[in-house]
């Protein structure tokens, strides 16, 4: 891989600031499509299931039922009007783990979005990743200061429920001086250096694989993990979501409700007169073109582009320099699959390995002729997977 520019992941203090509960919020039930459909003026309570795993933030009443994106897919949501202003809760009674049974422990984590699957406990090792998945993110580095005295009670429940001995923590180095006393109660801190993409599971995953002789580790971000233990304490599901918003001006970090509109969380900012809000960032994200969007589980940044920063896309014919090639972190043959998925050659694109790619972006953002490579490469794995499905059944 060659040196280019790096993108560098070291975020100062960048505090979590709340926002206030919206008049409306949009709870996706995409998963269940075919389910009948919630009724228009019905009531519903905070915490209160609205379908099997997704539960409501809110005291409020269902308006309507729809379409919008959700996770960049048309998806099935409901709207919910809040009945009343209300205050979110900070502080719940909490149970001491230690008292708890990994019978308990489980049960309460089918409240969270963490889910382990219960034959994984033995047989694999854990990767805990504080190493953040986009370079305009900052949730999880903020999330470590804020909330050190919950670091040591987030590993102990994991190696009480996984029966391990020893966790492997990856963080970034210019917050090792923050968790290194998590050496002495069986973590092993694997520090990464904290540029992009160092941080992308699969990056990550294989290269302490390699370090440490693990067979098929458990990847698991601190973000989810620090939810989980507070799903485990309370018995309550985890309603909030802290998300990274950055313009050309700078960045911040919001906590909302889930369901909470992008509309809602740019008016709550001082970025006015945008052009364009990217969903996960500007190498790795899409273009969101309803801001009605929700938050979810998966939202981690918000990148926000003006007018003079758009670029747009012009169809540019590949000039044959190999830097997309050169750039690559898993040595993909990138110009000859970007080709191949232009003109509909997906057989070409699996013979080549694109389902390797782990979509980092590098090669369409480092491309001097502009072109669209990630979606291109994207085209071709949906096409791939669409096909085998086609065949499998």
């Amino acid at each position: 891989m060659i040196k280019e520019k790096r993108f560098d992941q070291k975020f100062d203090d960048i505090r979590i600031i709340d926002i206030p509960v919206p008049d409306e919020i949009f709870m996706p039930v995409y998963e269940f499509a075919g389910n009948k459909k919630l009724i228009e003026g019905t009531g519903i309570n905070e915490y209160e299931e609205i379908v099997p795993g997704i539960y409501s933030p809110v005291h409020g009443e269902i308006r309507e039922n729809s379409k919008i994106p959700v996770n960049g897919i048309e998806s099935d949501v409901v709207r919910i009007s809040v009945s009343a202003p209300v205050k979110r809760k900070t502080k719940y009674e909490e149970d001491n783990i230690s008292d708890l049974s990994v019978k308990v422990i489980l049960k309460r984590l089918e409240k969270c979005e963490l889910y382990i699957e219960p034959e994984s406990f033995n047989e694999n090792e854990i990767i805990v990743s504080a190493v953040e998945t986009d370079p305009h993110c900052a949730v999880f580095q903020q999330l470590i200061r804020e909330n050190p005295d919950d670091l040591d009670e987030c590993f102990s429940f994991l190696k009480k429920i996984f029966n391990k001995d020893n966790i492997y923590f990856a963080v970034p180095e210019n917050i090792f001086d923050l968790v290194w006393e998590l050496q002495t109660s069986g973590v092993t801190i694997y520090k990464v250096s904290p540029f992009y993409p160092n941080g992308l599971p699969e990056l990550l995953i294989n290269s302490m694989s390699g370090r440490y002789k693990l067979k098929s580790p458990v990847y698991i971000t601190i973000e989810e993990v620090l939810n989980a233990l507070k799903v485990i304490k309370t018995d309550k599901p985890c309603l909030d979501k802290v998300i990274t918003l950055t313009d050309k001006n700078g960045t911040s970090n919001l906590r909302v409700i889930k369901g909470t509109s992008f509309k809602e969380i740019l008016k709550n900012s001082d970025i006015r007169k945008i052009k364009k809000v990217i969903i996960g960032g500007p190498l790795r994200g899409y273009a969101n073109y309803n801001l009605n969007s929700p938050v979810t589980d998966k939202t981690d940044s918000v990148y926000v582009q003006y007018e003079d920063e758009v670029i747009r896309a012009i169809n540019n014919q590949c000039i044959n320099c190999g830097r997309c090639n050169n750039i690559c972190p898993t040595s993909l043959t990138v110009n000859l699959l970007c080709r191949y998925s232009e003109f509909s050659i997906f057989e070409k694109c699996k013979d080549l390995d694109v389902e390797n790619c782990i979509e980092c972006g590098l090669c369409a953002y480092y491309c001097p002729a502009g072109r669209s490579l990630l979606q291109l490469i994207r085209l071709a794995k949906n096409e791939i997977e669409q096909l085998e499905g086609e065949i499998e059944s």
